[in-house]
């Protein structure tokens, strides 16, 4: 399967234009505006500090499409060292329109913080930035081969004012819904808008590597509105449940369970333990012990184990005030199954979005879960007129 991806791509580059960044243009961005779809757009390594509007049906590559991949392609010097940081502005990355299937391959993405949108449902509104790394709108790309490095954390995160939450795909968020509307829209540059292809069945999101990202719901990967299959297999997560060979809910996200996320052969560290610790002075780097505990939430939730016969994860909160300010906490938290969030108690132990009519979040959701407890605990700062009809600033 490598073998034929590297030919079907290296065909590509025999038989279309090439335009070579940065020799041909001095950015993506500008190389991208050139190209008409067929083309392929070959990146040099280079930190390119951009906000990308992808919009054609292209190839767009680093110099590892040249390279045999093979199972230690994470090592690849191509990938590792073509990065496309969205420099704590926005998505690194936008592919929208057209229902168009471009390629996406050996790139690191980092340092994105989503794209401002607007979600209309019963005619009430939810303001919300998605899709920290990459935010795909009407299109189905190919996305392989890639880093997707510390994306969904806004640049002042844990220390001042932010600039709002990444609330969903921390790495990737796809909306193939007609209920969203764009308060970032870069334009139409270099965008395809009349393309009508046939949605497919399934996207390709293969052999990816993902760390550090962060949001409040669908960690890696947030889908609302497509209602295939989502294909992440041989890819690497931090953490996995490996008796299942699967993650949870919260780090791949369907809404409505509307697609279905395979994943065959992935790979991460083994999650060992059911009862991990959190205090606002901690570190999501240590181990989660009570004399060594997390930082956030979310990474706790990342370690919950949601398989058939799995048994509770409790997540233990020290008393403090966690929020985007003071840990980087984003929300709305998002619980999946099999979890217990308990906190010292409710007078001590807060939870605040700090959230307003500009930046709404709700402070917590519990939705369609089983086996899931939450007690001792202070939901503040919740702000939202959206989330349907049915509301629910502090708990939907």
């Amino acid at each position: 399967m490598k073998k034929l991806l590297t030919i079907l791509l290296l065909s590509s580059i025999y038989y279309s234009n090439v335009i070579h960044v940065p020799d041909d243009h001095a950015t993506i961005q500008e190389a991208l505006t050139a190209s008409v779809n067929g083309d392929t757009v070959i990146v040099a390594p280079g930190i390119y500090y951009e906000n990308v509007l992808l919009g054609k049906e292209i190839v767009l590559a680093s110099h590892a499409i040249y390279d045999e991949l093979g199972a230690d392609w994470q090592d690849n010097e191509n990938i590792n060292n073509t990065v496309i940081s969205g420099d704590h502005n926005g998505s690194a990355m936008i592919i929208r329109y057209g229902n168009i299937e471009p390629t996406v391959l050996g790139f690191t993405f980092q340092d994105g913080t989503g794209t401002s949108m607007r979600v209309y449902d019963c005619d009430l509104v939810t303001q919300k930035r998605s899709g920290g790394g990459i935010l795909i709108y009407k299109a189905y790309p190919t996305i392989n081969y890639n880093r997707f490095i510390n994306n969904g954390f806004d640049e002042e995160a844990g220390g001042g004012e932010t600039s709002g939450s990444v609330a969903d795909g921390g790495a990737i968020s796809h909306y193939a819904s007609d209920d969203v509307e764009f308060d970032e829209d870069r334009g139409n540059v270099g965008a395809n808008t009349n393309s009508s292809r046939t949605i497919p069945d399934e996207m390709n999101i293969k052999y990816n590597y993902v760390e550090g990202n962060m949001s409040g719901d669908g960690e890696n990967f947030y889908s609302l509105g497509f209602e295939g299959t989502i294909d992440v297999s041989h890819s690497t997560f931090e953490d996995i449940d490996c008796e299942s060979n699967s993650v949870n809910k919260f780090v791949l996200r369907s809404a409505e369970d509307g697609a279905n996320f395979v994943q065959n052969e992935i790979s991460g560290n083994c999650i060992e333990d059911d009862t991990f610790y959190i205090s606002n002075t901690g570190n999501d780097a240590n181990a989660g012990t009570e004399s060594d505990p997390l930082k956030t939430i979310g990474h706790a939730l990342t370690l919950v184990r949601d398989s058939e016969g799995a048994t509770t994860t409790t997540i233990n909160l020290y008393p403090g005030v966690y929020s985007p300010s003071t840990t980087g906490e984003k929300f709305p938290i998002v619980l999946p199954d099999n979890v217990h969030l308990i906190g010292e108690e409710s007078e001590s132990t807060i939870l605040d979005a700090e959230a307003d009519e500009n930046n709404e979040a709700a402070v917590m959701i519990i939705k369609e879960v089983e086996n899931v407890t939450v007690a001792n605990l202070t939901l503040a700062g919740g702000y939202s007129e959206g989330h349907g009809c049915t509301g629910g600033g502090g708990l939907l």
